[in-house]
């Protein structure tokens, strides 16, 4: 149903051995965070996405009308239905509360909503496509389409996304210091490197921090990244509600205020 990476005619990498090479590191890291994050008897969840909204099954359905042209690989066939399921999760690399975190303003003394949203993903798993394909599922052929609800991804590629890895495994999965070479000048890192960890700053604050998602099946996914579609075409591809969904606030995040507990000498 797809073709070999290798044989992409739109991915132009400048050294393929150094991307294989932070691949292997990458997922080398994934495996020591999850080692962190999950430590026995604690049962080790998803390196991302590990917190499910809720999972679904579908039927997935090619379009009658669908052009020749697109009549590729899973979409060849217009009108055959496919079993399939859905996953929506939340992108947070821990679980953490969906609700929408609050904090006092320490001027007004009131409580007040902060922009840190995370990404939501919508996950369709259609079943026993058949065909070729790039790697099986457990012994099965299925076909996975991954969208989160950002039209971005938000890290460029490899390099900053192993740096990223690196990061969060020396600082207990905190990302701070992917951003500090935009404030504190860093010798190691180029200029093209800056603008790109720039660029992830301002998707990250100015689009995934402030959108709020308080219904997950009220909203748009996307698959951020482009995907080869048969043999010369790229593609992306994004899923939306049928009808209308009201849009739903997340309900804020309670607070716990700080005592301070004394006990007695016994």
């Amino acid at each position: 149903m797809t073709t070999p990476a290798s044989r992409c005619p739109f991915e132009h990498i400048q050294n393929p051995d150094l991307e294989a090479e932070q691949i292997a590191e990458t997922t080398e890291i994934t495996v020591k965070l999850l080692d962190k994050r999950y430590p026995p008897p604690k049962q080790i969840l998803r390196g991302v996405h590990p917190k499910s909204h809720g999972c679904v099954k579908a039927t997935f359905t090619i379009n009658c009308d669908i052009p020749p042209d697109l009549q590729v690989g899973l979409f060849a066939e217009p009108g055959k239905q496919f079993d399939a399921v859905i996953r929506f999760s939340n992108a947070s690399a821990l679980v953490e509360p969906d609700t929408t975190e609050t904090e006092i303003d320490p001027r007004t003394n009131e409580v007040v909503e902060v922009d840190k949203q995370g990404s939501r993903g919508m996950a369709i798993k259609v079943l026993n496509v058949g065909g070729e394909v790039l790697t099986d599922d457990n012994g099965a052929h299925n076909q996975d389409f991954l969208m989160i609800n950002q039209q971005m991804f938000a890290f460029a590629n490899t390099e900053d996304y192993l740096r990223l890895d690196r990061v969060l495994l020396q600082d207990n999965d905190v990302a701070d210091r992917f951003f500090l070479p935009l404030l504190i000048p860093d010798s190691s890192v180029s200029d093209e490197q800056k603008q790109r960890i720039a660029k992830t700053l301002n998707i990250i604050k100015d689009d995934i921090q402030k959108t709020d998602v308080g219904n997950p099946l009220g909203i748009q996914y996307f698959s951020a990244a482009p995907f080869l579609f048969g043999t010369n075409k790229v593609m992306k591809f994004s899923a939306k509600p049928c009808a209308e969904v009201p849009p739903t606030q997340s309900p804020p995040r309670p607070l716990i205020s700080s005592k301070t507990i004394s006990k007695k000498p016994m």
